[in-house]
């Protein structure tokens, strides 16, 4: 099972990494992306910080502010072109729903995030 589980947080981290193909800024967020194990099984983690966008536009430069999270602020916002609105909870769903199929487990009751 723990095989299992390390394969649904890949695939979270794909759906994630995809949703941020065609657009994207700084490339910040996909870059920063990891699974890593932990006791109970796996993390997905964004440490994406928040960044000088201004500085990144003119410099080509990425400087951290220390002012938070810059991937739960996209995940709120959509980002720059507003296409990123929730992508951390469509990434989880498609990546449950892909899971489940493809090792054909039965779901009894379906929980909206």
């Amino acid at each position: 099972m723990r095989a299992d589980l390390q394969k649904l947080a890949e695939k979270i981290k794909t759906y994630i990494k995809k949703d941020f193909e065609e657009v994207h800024l700084s490339r910040n967020l996909m870059d920063t992306i990891s699974v890593y194990a932990t006791e109970k099984g796996f993390n997905v983690d964004i440490p994406a910080e928040i960044y000088d966008i201004d500085k990144y536009l003119n410099d080509g430069v990425i400087i951290y502010t220390g002012e938070g999270s810059y991937a739960e602020a996209v995940n709120q916002t959509g980002g720059w072109s507003k296409s990123h609105i929730g992508y951390v909870e469509y990434s989880i769903k498609r990546a449950i729903f892909d899971w489940v199929v493809e090792n054909e487990y039965r779901v009894k009751e379906y929980y909206e995030l």
